[in-house]
């Protein structure tokens, strides 16, 4: 069996130089997680324009289904230059925002389609959060997660655990 560590480097060379990049991976791993990291000069590439991360995020997800499985059952994360770390502090700010604001007028928010992994960081910001609960709703990648008063009570679809 190939080593993963390898295949993930190996990947994100193949990835850098279809595109022609300078971009090399770094991988680190602890008990839960395996991290790959992207440096180089055109890191910028994979946040894009708008340094939303859609580059990132797309290939954090083909390294998922090339080499998730022989990770288990450590996740996969994909970062370049604090990227994730500024994404997540970006979602729990606008998680704490809107829970703020559910609680001024009782009415639900719904936040931007989110992946499975941004959906967590939402509903693990927001756990402790009197007045408020969380789920998510939709399929896919339209699942969103809604912030709602407390009161409402998650439907079916509930994945507060994600």
């Amino acid at each position: 069996p190939e080593d993963p560590r390898a295949g993930l480097r190996e990947t994100i060379r193949a990835v850098a130089e279809a595109g022609g990049l300078d971009v090399e991976a770094e991988v680190e791993e602890s008990e839960g997680v395996v991290v790959v990291r992207l440096r180089g000069p055109d890191v910028a590439f994979f946040l894009g324009p708008e340094g939303r991360g859609e580059v990132l995020r797309a290939t954090e997800h083909l390294l998922q289904r090339l080499h998730g499985a022989a990770l288990q059952p450590r996740a996969l994360r994909l970062t370049c230059e604090g990227f994730r770390e500024r994404r997540d502090q970006a979602l729990v700010e606008e998680a704490r925002r809107l829970a703020a604001a559910v609680r001024a007028d009782g009415q639900p928010r719904e936040m931007e389609p989110l992946n499975a992994y941004e959906r967590r960081v939402v509903h693990v910001a927001l756990q402790g959060e009197p007045g408020v609960t969380t789920f998510s709703v939709g399929e896919g990648s339209a699942r969103r997660v809604t912030v709602g008063p407390a009161a409402l009570g998650a439907p079916e679809a509930a994945d507060g655990g994600e």
